[in-house]
């Protein structure tokens, strides 16, 4: 399976122009590190099992905040991953969005990597293209159709 980022690139002050690469997977990712607090709920509400990895020295909102405990190991911060962390935890996806854009070509040594992050400018459908990740990748077509209808109603 070959999966996309939900944005192809990003500018960043420090390193430029960051082109985002797609990602193809021989067989499904059964650990999996996040960096992205959003996606991380999406996840978690699909019912998506294998997070091994989490940033933990930020601030996890408190829906999600069970996976600041000792069952997932912390790779850092939103701005700033434990690459040795990370590296030693050997993840076989990380997930990033904008804050660990910097770090794109280090993590990408460590495993494979996705963006998932939303953009201010077209937030409604870079969340649906996460969604739509977290979708294919994991094979949770029933429930996402199930948390996509729970915005309808807003």
């Amino acid at each position: 399976m070959t999966v996309s980022s939900t944005v192809a690139s990003t500018e960043n002050e420090e390193k430029g122009k960051i082109v985002f690469e797609d990602v193809t997977f021989e067989t499904m990712p059964e650990k999996i590190a996040v960096f992205d607090y959003g996606f991380l709920d999406t996840l978690d509400a699909l019912g998506v099992e294998g997070v091994v990895g989490v940033a933990q020295d930020s601030r996890l909102p408190s829906h999600i905040e069970s996976y600041a405990y000792d069952d997932y190991t912390n790779v850092g911060t939103l701005k700033s991953p434990l690459l040795e962390d990370l590296a030693e935890l050997d993840p076989d996806v990380i997930f990033i969005s904008e804050r660990q854009s910097t770090f794109y070509e280090e993590l990408k040594e460590i495993a494979p990597v996705v963006f998932v992050g939303t953009t201010s400018e077209d937030y409604w459908n870079t969340f649906l293209a996460s969604v739509d990740v977290a979708t294919k990748m994991f094979g949770k077509e029933a429930e996402a159709e199930k948390y996509l209808a729970n915005f309808d109603t807003f």
